[in-house]
């Protein structure tokens, strides 16, 4: 079973004492109702919790993608000094 949850942001954030860090906007998500329950019985605060794994995933996300550009450069690179197999007398039949 999904739960859905609406996730509040924007207010002081009880579990850290602190105010958040940046503009926030309120959203929802589905969650499966059993680890939401199990996670507000730890007392686990869902909208920090996932805010900073969301900010970790793109954080990765991003850097991927940084690397697949820089290896894309590195091939086109390669392509343009050295040609594509085509390009050879003897393999260029093929």
């Amino acid at each position: 079973m999904i739960m859905r949850i609406p996730v509040r942001k924007g207010e002081d954030h009880e579990y850290n004492n602190r105010p958040a860090p940046r503009p926030e906007k309120s959203t929802n998500v589905y969650l499966t109702a059993a680890l939401v329950e199990k996670d507000r019985s730890l007392d686990m605060n869902l909208s920090v919790t996932l805010d900073a794994l969301l900010a970790q995933a793109t954080e990765e996300k991003q850097r991927q993608r940084q690397q697949e550009k820089a290896d894309m450069q590195v091939m086109n690179a390669f392509m343009e000094k050295a040609g594509t197999i085509t390009d050879d007398d003897f393999f260029g039949s093929l």
